[in-house]
């Protein structure tokens, strides 16, 4: 399992640097939650709170 995704990381590093470097970033920020047991759900509730926010922001505008 740990080969193929190592193979699949350096296929995407040499064909799509830009997903590489936005899954490798977000892969971070997941280690970084998971340190400070947030986890996946947490994640996406900041996630869905900043675009909550954005849209109420954006909101103010009209």
């Amino acid at each position: 399992g740990r080969k193929l995704a190592d193979d699949i990381m350096s296929y995407m590093r040499t064909k799509y640097t830009q997903v590489y470097e936005m899954s490798r970033k977000h892969c971070k920020i997941l280690k970084m939650l998971n340190r400070m047991h947030i986890g996946i759900n947490g994640y996406n509730r900041i996630l869905g709170s900043k675009l909550y926010n954005k849209l109420r922001h954006n909101k103010s505008f009209d």
